[in-house]
């Protein structure tokens, strides 16, 4: 059976989101959620497994635009999890498919990230130019990318100093590493934004248009959003206006969601992934 299909049949196994009213798929973060580092995240194989099997559509979501949507799926399916690339979607993907709306084919656009980044906009029709090209881009789009230099961050300052529009895939300030957080996307943004002085048109979470892109790449309305992050995925979930659930296997505890304005505020609390098929008196609601 192919898991990104959608169906109603198998919805009534979302015991504890079925007071949330029509969901019809379910839209997972990755790390804290799903693995962490090499680990997969208990109950991860569970989850995935009892959806697959009851046809209820669900996705990946990540801000990690540094690698393709195939190579995430592969590193997925490395633990035991069922997935496949289209189910994956990716803070470059949406940057990419955003930008193409937007400019000309042929226009030249400065993509500071990786290979993974230029290969979308290409997969989009768009033109990517590095940091030594002669032309004069349009647009920069800027994603992580672990080979980052000070060439390229001058090469974007300059590009948009002189009227380049300014994109980013995310602005995670950190990311978990097997030694600690490290900087992220967002700390190599706040640099460039911090000389230019101007804000970039971010496509990733928490933004809406990422969740919604998810949503439409595995054929449902209404997805229930799961994450470990108050400030990106619970936010992006509830910009896009799909009921949210946070799981406290990775970032953020009950003591933050307590603190958290209500836009950042999930609509259920799961201790682990499996509570997700518990009736919902069972799981933890949150007013």
């Amino acid at each position: 059976m192919n898991p990104g299909a959608p169906t109603t049949t198998g919805e009534p196994l979302l015991a504890a989101a079925a007071h949330l009213g029509d969901v019809d798929g379910v839209l997972f973060d990755l790390d804290g959620v799903i693995y962490a580092g090499p680990e997969v995240v208990p109950g991860a194989h569970e989850t995935l497994t009892r959806l697959a099997e009851a046809g209820i559509a669900y996705g990946f979501v990540t801000n990690n635009g540094s690698r393709s949507a195939a190579d995430i799926a592969a590193q997925i399916r490395s633990y035991g999890l069922p997935a496949e690339a289209d189910q994956v979607t990716t803070s470059a993907q949406v940057a990419a498919r955003a930008l193409a709306a937007e400019i000309p084919a042929a226009a030249p656009i400065l993509a500071i990230g990786s290979p993974a980044l230029a290969d979308c906009l290409r997969d989009n029709g768009l033109n990517p130019i590095a940091a030594d090209s002669a032309e004069t881009p349009v647009a920069v789009v800027q994603g992580f990318h672990r080979e980052l230099n000070w060439y390229d961050l001058a090469a974007a300052c300059e590009a948009i100093r002189a009227g380049a529009a300014y994109w980013a895939t995310n602005r995670d300030i950190s990311m978990p590493t097997d030694r600690g957080p490290m900087p992220g996307n967002g700390s190599f943004v706040r640099i460039v934004e911090t000389i230019t002085e101007v804000t970039p048109t971010v496509t990733g979470k928490p933004s809406a248009l990422m969740i919604s892109s998810a949503a439409a790449a595995i054929g449902v309305r209404r997805p229930l959003m799961i994450g470990d992050r108050l400030d990106t995925d619970i936010a992006g979930g509830k910009a896009a206006g799909y009921p949210t659930a946070l799981v406290l296997t990775g970032i953020h505890q009950v003591d933050d969601v307590e603190a958290a304005e209500s836009g950042s505020r999930p609509d259920l609390i799961l201790t682990r992934l499996p509570e997700l098929f518990l009736p919902a008196a069972d799981s933890q609601e949150n007013p």
